[in-house]
Parts: C-alpha cells; structure tokens; sequence
C-alpha cells in the first residue's frame, strides 16, 4: 500500500498467480507512505463493513500499527488495528 497526496494505491503479488493494483482518491496530503500489511486482514474488515461510504485509515508512519474504523448507518463504530509487515 502506498499513500500520497490525494491517492492510495493497493497492489498485491502472488507467487504463481500474478499481480494486481488499483489506486483510488483519498483526502491525503501529507508524507509518502508505504506499508505491507496481510490481505486476510483487510479483508476481514471490509467484509464486516460492507456497503458503508467511507473507511478511516490511521497511520503513523510505514513501519508501526495502523487503526482503520468506519462510522455504520446505524451509529456504530467498527475499529481495527493492523500490524505491517516487512517489505522487502
């Protein structure tokens, strides 16, 4: 994953498989940052979201946890805080 000013883009690479990115807007302008974190995860997270507008992602920097939480529909608060890991 890497952020910079006013977009993010995820990629993936799978030995074997391939590869694949996409980059969205994000509101952003700070520092370039780029962290490694695991899919399954991510995932977990979005599927638990499903269907809400807007995701929050924390970062302090590259190399330390991230938060990211969503407001729901319903006033309900999802909170999850992910670990990077090394990219090489």
């Amino acid at each position: 994953m890497e952020i910079g000013e006013g977009e993010m883009r995820i990629s993936s690479v799978c030995c074997g498989i391939g590869e694949a990115g996409e980059t969205i807007p994000i509101a952003y302008d700070g520092n370039r940052i780029t962290a490694g974190f695991n899919a399954t995860y991510l995932n977990d997270f979005f599927h638990a979201t499903e269907g809400e507008e807007e995701v929050l992602f924390e970062f302090k920097d590259g190399k330390t946890q991230a938060q990211i939480n969503v407001h729901t529909a319903d006033d309900d608060r999802f909170v999850e805080i992910v670990m990077p890991l090394l990219l090489s």
